[in-house]
């Protein structure tokens, strides 16, 4: 019997449809946030999420922890469809075998951009090849083990000035800004509340 998402986690998500954009000004942007491992028990805290380490040559947030994706651009029918090309482009990543169970809320980074972040999972661990213009790292990382690391207030380095944000405390400080908000969202949404610190 092929493994499913339980809807008593999708219903945590957002629903796929409508999707506002809420800033048309704005220059429009999808991720992906690939979820993997064993679910079927109703409980989210065996899952891991897919991140990746930008690659160094990049324009914008260079070297930066985030999840595949990128800009819409013409041939893209929606921002979900942009996430998922985004991905196969940047990690070469198959998404046969995954599925979009929801989405979190969209989010505007201090580049300009609204970012729509789209909720995938797949039972395995999926496989990657990179695209080392894009990406030069991607790892794993168990969703409880973020949320016992707790968000803190980071200063990230951002077009060469220091800016306040909230990241993950150590060793995952590299994981700020809007991926470490976003993060958060899926957290609170399918283990909880933040423990306090």
């Amino acid at each position: 019997m092929t493994p499913v998402f339980p809807e008593s986690l999708q219903r945590q998500l957002l629903p796929l449809e409508p999707l506002p954009f809420l800033h048309e000004d704005l220059r429009q942007a999808a991720v992906l946030v690939l979820l993997h491992g064993d679910c079927t028990d109703h409980r989210a805290d065996r899952l891991q999420v897919l991140l990746t380490r930008r690659s160094s040559q990049l324009r914008h947030h260079a070297g930066q922890v985030a999840f595949p994706g990128g800009v819409l651009e013409g041939q893209d029918g929606s921002p979900m469809h942009a996430a998922l090309r985004e991905t196969r482009e940047e990690v070469g990543l198959s998404l046969d075998a995954a599925r979009i169970v929801g989405r979190l809320q969209s989010r505007v980074t201090l580049s300009g951009f609204e970012v729509h972040p789209f909720v995938a999972w797949s039972p395995q661990i999926p496989v990657c090849t990179l695209q080392p213009d894009e990406v030069s790292a991607v790892f794993h990382v168990p969703l409880l083990t973020l949320r016992e690391a707790g968000l803190q207030p980071v200063e990230g380095l951002w077009q060469g000035q220091r800016r306040q944000s909230v990241g993950f405390a150590p060793p995952w400080q590299d994981v700020w800004g809007v991926t470490a908000r976003i993060l958060n969202e899926l957290i609170q949404r399918l283990l909880g509340p933040m423990p306090a610190r």
